[in-house]
């Protein structure tokens, strides 16, 4: 996808500043994120601050990917877990929706607040986020840690194989779920904020405290580093609301910490040594070289 900007907005993506957007009372606060970047915990914090602003939060607002995924989300088995995902994320689907006639309103002042995390670190927590939908015959067979371990690694790298490395488009509903979640936080950015915004990623300057910021018209938008959110939680409630007290509230996934998948999820984030071909997948894309760049030195599997 070509990466230059394609909205009004776009002229303005050079004018980037870090921690100093222009002081205004917002009216709305959009948390637009790819998921697994801290969202809940931007969301949650924001709203026990300032209870009387609204804020909302979507994975998509790009209208036609909001479309091509419902699509997916609908070919999915109509039973137990995969029912209760797609009414979730019709509900979801619903609030953007609503978020997108807000972008629309001229008269609204609006923060649109969004994250970035180390790919690699970023795909592993999707991938078990949503475990129960991705691996249901694995989650219900009672297998050992070890097992779970190996056969995790085995999909999620014969997958990479098969449809990442070569292209190749994915046509199965629930395989077609892992491949995205391998490439989200690179994909999401051109297939989702660009057409959004009309901002190109790749044209933010280099922040040394994992903090961006800029004014366009009557938004604001924010990009922050997950592994910043510490400072950037204070800040961002602090530009919203200069006098109100700080409430920080991390909404750290449960999901992840659960019997033996949260065993495995904490062993792959600790031992887990990707081939050669999948580690250079994240190690040498673009934006992990533009935001993290010392990430993948010494990680690879002989």
């Amino acid at each position: 996808m070509n990466r230059a900007a394609t909205a009004p907005e776009a002229a303005a993506t050079g004018h980037w500043q870090e921690k100093s957007p222009p002081s205004r009372d917002f009216s709305h606060v959009i948390v637009h994120t790819p998921g697994k970047v801290g969202t809940n915990s931007i969301l949650s914090s924001i709203r026990a601050s300032i209870p009387d602003i609204c804020c909302e939060y979507s994975h998509c607002l790009n209208p036609a990917r909001l479309h091509d995924g419902l699509k997916g989300i609908i070919n999915l088995p109509d039973t137990g877990r995969y029912r209760d995902f797609k009414a979730s994320m019709l509900r979801q689907a619903e609030t953007t929706m609503a978020l997108l006639e807000v972008l629309k309103n001229p008269e609204a002042r609006i923060m649109v607040v969004t994250g970035m995390r180390n790919p690699f670190d970023h795909m592993l927590s999707a991938i078990f986020h949503h475990a129960r939908i991705l691996f249901p015959k694995l989650f219900d067979a009672g297998i050992s840690e070890d097992c779970l371990y190996a056969m995790v690694i085995a999909s999620i790298e014969r997958l990479y194989e098969e449809y990442i490395r070569p292209g190749k488009p994915c046509d199965h509903p629930v395989d077609r779920l892992i491949v995205y979640n391998l490439h989200v936080a690179f994909s999401w950015w051109e297939e989702d904020y660009l057409p959004a915004h009309g901002i190109d990623i790749y044209a933010v300057p280099p922040a040394t405290d994992g903090l961006w910021a800029q004014t366009i018209g009557n938004k604001t938008f924010v990009l922050y580093q997950l592994e910043r959110i510490r400072e950037v939680i204070p800040w961002i409630i602090g530009q919203l609301a200069p006098d109100a007290p700080v409430s920080v509230i991390h909404g750290n996934d449960s999901r992840l910490r659960e019997g033996a998948w949260g065993a495995v999820y904490r062993r792959m984030k600790s031992q887990y040594r990707p081939s050669s071909g999948f580690q250079g997948y994240y190690a040498d894309h673009p934006f992990t070289r533009k935001f993290y760049p010392d990430w993948g030195r010494g990680v690879v599997r002989n």
